[in-house]
């Protein structure tokens, strides 16, 4: 079975999180991963894009003509039951180091990071 993360990491790009509340900085990235994949459930691809950081879009938008191009392309990879075990917000373990962080999900490790006080996904190191 194919990860969500694990089709974004051939993508090219990584997950990010979400801030701005008094949620810890672990419940902000399960929050926004969650919230991640029940976009990209209702293929509201604009909507998981501003998941991403401007450094994850641009080199999203490198290799594609567009982030929501991206996601759909990610989309088509990806099964309920990936989408539905990244909507539980207990899926993964979350590790922060300042403002980066990742979240490993079956192998596979996505990258954080904070802009602007806001946790987003970061492009891939």
């Amino acid at each position: 079975m194919k990860t969500i993360l694990g089709v974004l990491l051939v993508a090219g790009i990584v997950v990010a999180g979400c801030g701005g509340s008094t949620d810890s900085d672990e419940d902000q990235i399960r929050s926004l991963t969650g919230t991640f994949a029940q976009n990209m459930k209702d293929e509201k691809y604009a909507d998981a894009c501003e998941s991403y950081s401007p450094a994850a879009i641009e080199a999203m938008e490198a290799e594609f003509s567009s982030c929501e191009e991206t996601m759909e392309l990610a989309s088509s990879l990806l099964t309920e039951e990936d989408l539905d075990l990244l909507m539980d917000d207990g899926t993964g373990e979350v590790e922060v180091t300042g403002d980066t962080a990742t979240l490993t999900y079956e192998g596979d490790t996505t990258n954080y990071e904070k802009v602007d006080g806001t946790w987003m996904m970061a492009e891939e190191n």
